[in-house]
C-alpha cells in the first residue's frame, strides 16, 4: 500500500470515527446510529429515516445521509463515493457546472447534493436536490421504502415536472476506488 493510500484511509476513518461511526470486520467503515445499524432511526411515522449511506440508482455514486451542519433537525446528503474520481484525461473531476464561481473547482466528490430536507408527518422528508450535472438545484422529496430502499423524486415547479430514482442502503462507504470523504 502506498503512503497516499495509507494516508486516505487514515484520513477516512478519522472522518468516520468523528462522525460517530464504527469499523467492522473487513476494515470496513459501518456507519451506525447510537443504537446500532438494527436499530434504525425512526421517522415520525414510524418509517425508518433515510439517515445513512444510499448507493444511487446506476451505482456510480454514494451519498451520505446525515444531519445538517447548520441545522441538526434537517438532514443533508453529499457525495462520499464515485465510481470514477478523474476524467477520461486522468483529472479530478470538479464541480465545473456550479452556478458558484467560487466552488467550480472544488472536487466533485464531496459536494451536498441533497440540502435542508425536513420531514412532514407523513414520513416524507421535503428539500433541495443538487444535480452537479448541470448545477442546477431542484425541489426533492424522499421517502424510505423498507430498510433499505429510498426513493428520490427531483422536480422544477410541480412534482410530476421531475425525474424520480431508488437508491439502495449500504452498510459501508465503498473502498474501490477509495472513498472521497
Amino acid at each position: 500500500m502506498s503512503d497516499l493510500a495509507r494516508w486516505t484511509a487514515a484520513l477516512t476513518l478519522a472522518v468516520l470515527w468523528l462522525a460517530g461511526t464504527s469499523v467492522a470486520a473487513g476494515n470496513k467503515p459501518v456507519l451506525t446510529t447510537p443504537e446500532g445499524l438494527a436499530a434504525l432511526e425512526q421517522s415520525l411515522d414510524g418509517t425508518p429515516a433515510p439517515r445513512g449511506v444510499w448507493l444511487t440508482e446506476k451505482k456510480k455514486a454514494a451519498v451520505w445521509i446525515a444531519p445538517c451542519k447548520e441545522s441538526g433537525d434537517r438532514l443533508c446528503g453529499q457525495l462520499v463515493w464515485m465510481e470514477k474520481l478523474y476524467d477520461d484525461k486522468g483529472r479530478l473531476r470538479l464541480d465545473w457546472f456550479n452556478p458558484d464561481e467560487s466552488k467550480k473547482r472544488e472536487p466533485m466528490c464531496g459536494v451536498r447534493v441533497l440540502k435542508s430536507l425536513e420531514q412532514n408527518d407523513t414520513g416524507v422528508w421535503k428539500g433541495e436536490v443538487y444535480n452537479p450535472k448541470d448545477g442546477k438545484t431542484y425541489s426533492g422529496i424522499v421517502r424510505v421504502k423498507g430498510q433499505d430502499q429510498l426513493h428520490l423524486r427531483a422536480y422544477l415547479g410541480f412534482e410530476f415536472l421531475g425525474k424520480s430514482e431508488t437508491w439502495t442502503r449500504l452498510e459501508y462507504v465503498p473502498q474501490d476506488p477509495l472513498p472521497c470523504i
